[in-house]
């Protein structure tokens, strides 16, 4: 599995795959494909011996794109590579890192309902249903404004529990704890008041991080200021940016 760094929807950008680390000595590729799955567009992509290149552009900010690489080689082995391409505005001024996996957010949750991995083991029905859950609850999530970039499978449910979350660190806890607060019952379990306000806090943070601010234009009955003159003194408010009304200065 391989992460490529983050680029805002807008970009244009080159990303490349260097096989060397995989190839033997003296081995080259014969053929290497990239292959889109969800949320962006390869514009191009070239091969020599060791490396692909290609050329992304487009995209969905606040959701992560998805790709596919077949690697053959001249020696006759083949390789294949997932690859995650978060996609995030360039707005956000400040990177956060994204490290965690699904299981790791489950396995949480878990913990959360008094299930740690140290003396539960989660069976195949049971990671089955909190990825589930899990799907269910980032769709919730994103209905709500709270957009993390989470890697969505082509269906809920269809995860694997290694593939990366793809959301941002700070947002473990929350999405852990509001995970926890929809599986507990189901594992006839209870969380308490601290759990469910930590759990509380953990949704402030996610919303605070994605809260977008509304651009709002100026009433016209901002005063100007007493730096603005001659205006200020006999038209002393914020006219329209558009207003082509603008009166006459009496001097």
């Amino acid at each position: 599995m391989i992460v490529w760094q983050a680029k805002d929807a807008a970009d244009v950008r080159p990303y490349g795959i260097n096989w060397k680390p995989m190839l033997a000595d003296g081995d080259t590729l014969a053929t290497a494909t990239l292959t889109l799955v969800v949320g962006a567009v390869i514009d191009s992509q070239t091969n020599d011996d060791t490396t692909t290149m290609a050329v992304i552009s487009g995209g969905v900010n606040g959701r992560s794109a998805k790709f596919t690489a077949l690697l053959t080689t001249t020696d006759g082995f083949t390789f294949e590579e997932t690859i995650y391409l978060p996609i995030i505005s360039s707005a956000c001024s400040t990177y956060m890192p994204s490290t965690a996996t699904k299981r790791d957010l489950f396995e949480m949750a878990f913990e959360e309902c008094g299930l740690p991995g140290y003396s539960f083991t989660a069976q195949p029905n049971e990671i089955a249903s909190a990825l589930r859950r899990l799907d269910a609850t980032m769709r919730e999530l994103e209905v709500q404004g709270v957009k993390l970039g989470y890697n969505f499978p082509a269906e809920v449910g269809a995860s694997d529990p290694d593939d990366p979350a793809l959301i941002p660190d700070y947002a473990i806890n929350g999405v852990a704890g509001q995970l926890a607060l929809r599986i507990a019952p189901g594992l006839g379990k209870a969380l308490s008041p601290e759990q469910k306000r930590g759990a509380s806090l953990g949704m402030v943070a996610m919303q605070a991080a994605s809260k977008v601010v509304p651009q709002v234009r100026l009433p016209r009955t901002t005063p100007k200021g007493s730096g603005n003159q001659p205006y200020a003194t006999w038209y002393p408010y914020i006219a329209d940016a558009n207003c082509c009304a603008w009166p006459k200065s009496p001097f």
